[in-house]
């Protein structure tokens, strides 16, 4: 998955790739920044890790979100339906 769009004054692509992974599923995550002006181009690789590091720290709590035990509740009658486990984000 791509998205393409605006961060500051950079037209950006930042991309998402699932890998399979040793009974697990590996997100690849890069970040490709465009800039519009000339005396952006020198900032450009200054603020690619700052982003990606943003990206991260994002994904870690997704991650988080992910795989803790979540209880599912049937609204109708009350009762735990079951619960979700998720532990493909590595």
């Amino acid at each position: 998955m791509a998205i393409h769009g605006q961060i500051g004054p950079f037209r950006a692509t930042i991309s998402y790739q699932l890998e399979a992974a040793a009974g697990a599923t590996t997100l690849v995550n890069s970040v490709e920044l465009d800039p519009s002006q000339a005396k952006l181009r020198l900032l450009a690789p200054l603020a690619t890790p700052r982003i990606k590091a943003a990206v991260t720290q994002n994904l870690g709590t997704l991650k988080l979100l992910l795989e803790r035990p979540v209880q599912h509740k049937d609204f109708c009658r009350g009762n735990a339906i079951g619960t979700i486990k998720a532990n493909y984000i590595k």
